[in-house]
């Protein structure tokens, strides 16, 4: 009888390495390192995008200066920008409306931002901070005041949020330091019921670990995420499994940075920057760039080409060669379906309608809003 335990068990543990093996030859693999293997390609944004386009100035003033940043959440209504410390609400026009929240430790005061998300009425606005375990913050947008907080079910550090519906938000939690445990995010109302789970069929490839807010994308019922400064991207079929699909790799490379940018729900734009950590003195230490590749991915053909532009006819733009930079270090595609293209430290020819690059830290950059398909 034990023998045929023991025998059992070991077919078991057998079934399963092979389903991780086979789980595993499945996923595309971008090999940053061999670019002469792969074809070449142009984006037309035209092809993803619809209805109008709009190049937004934004307001500038002492209260409302953006800094740094890449967050930038369009709705149907309003502009959201947020750093760590606030999130600031612009109209289409480009015009400043309020601050809602503001930097502090005290009851509705932020201390470090990780995430936000609002419903689709532009009602509340739904916010989680770094390290905090119990709650998700809400405010409301009329007013900009503090509503109270509703409870984070899993009483885990969460590194990023999306609403689904107006009831229900997607929860992701930020993984221990061992990165073993399989669930990945969960479901939840807005009273803090679980409606589900989501685990990974598989563990994390690169045995990552979760400590920041990663790339989200949507795309009806499926969503894509890459953690930050991941080597893997990961889909969520119906808000329900996970399993990795990309994988970029570039041998002896260590020090990486991968950002999705675009998912319709047969392909990705990914960008891939290696890079030097190199000490400028002073204390100081700069991320400088030796290498970078931009791709795109089919999914279900596994085909990959190298992206030598972006361009849209539409909006009379034209991103190759050395500029590409500009746009993938600035896009978002963001969870609400709205890309937006920020053009740092840039103000708009309001003339000849065409941006022109300053830099200039007093002056807040224009964006380019577009709703995909």
């Amino acid at each position: 009888m034990r023998y045929i335990e023991k025998s059992v068990s070991h077919i078991l543990y057998i079934l399963i390495i092979l389903l991780a093996i086979s789980c595993t030859n499945n996923i595309i693999g971008i090999d940053t390192n061999n670019d002469v293997s792969y074809e070449k390609t142009a984006i037309n944004l035209d092809d993803y995008i619809e209805g109008e386009i709009k190049l937004i100035s934004l307001e500038t003033n002492d209260t409302c200066l953006v800094s740094e940043t890449d967050k930038v959440y369009p709705t149907e209504s309003f502009i959201y920008v947020y750093s760590s410390e606030r999130v600031m609400q612009f109209d289409y026009n480009g015009g400043f409306i309020k601050s809602i929240t503001r930097k502090g430790s005290g009851p509705g005061e932020i201390t470090y931002l990780a995430d936000c998300s609002v419903d689709s009425k532009d009602r509340n606005l739904y916010c989680v901070q770094q390290d905090e375990k119990d709650s998700i913050m809400v405010f409301n947008i009329y007013t900009g005041k503090y509503s109270g907080r509703i409870p984070n079910w899993s009483r885990s550090p969460l590194v990023a949020i999306s609403m689904l519906n107006d009831t229900t938000l997607i929860c992701f939690q930020r993984e221990n330091s061992t990165g073993k445990s399989n669930l990945l995010a969960h479901v939840q109302n807005l009273k803090g019921h679980l409606i589900s789970k989501i685990n990974r069929n598989t563990p994390p490839v690169d045995g990552l670990v979760m400590r920041r807010r990663p790339h989200i994308l949507s795309y009806n019922n499926d969503m894509i995420y890459l953690p930050n400064r991941g080597d893997t991207i990961y889909k969520i079929c119906n808000y329900n499994s996970v399993e990795p699909v990309i994988n970029i790799t570039r041998p002896g490379k260590y020090n990486k940075y991968n950002s999705a940018f675009l998912f319709t729900g047969s392909s990705v734009l990914v960008s891939s920057t290696d890079y030097e950590m190199k000490y400028i003195g002073g204390g100081n230490v700069i991320m400088e760039p030796t290498k970078i590749g931009y791709y795109f991915v089919d999914i279900n053909t596994k085909n990959t080409t190298i992206v030598e532009r972006v361009f849209s006819n539409r909006l009379e733009i034209s991103f190759s060669k050395n500029n590409l930079s500009d746009f993938f270090n600035n896009v978002s595609f963001i969870r609400s379906g709205y890309m937006s293209l920020m053009i740092s430290n840039s103000s708009v020819d309001e003339i000849k309608g065409q941006e022109s690059y300053i830099q200039d830290e007093n002056k807040n950059p224009a964006i380019l809003i577009a709703k995909l398909k």
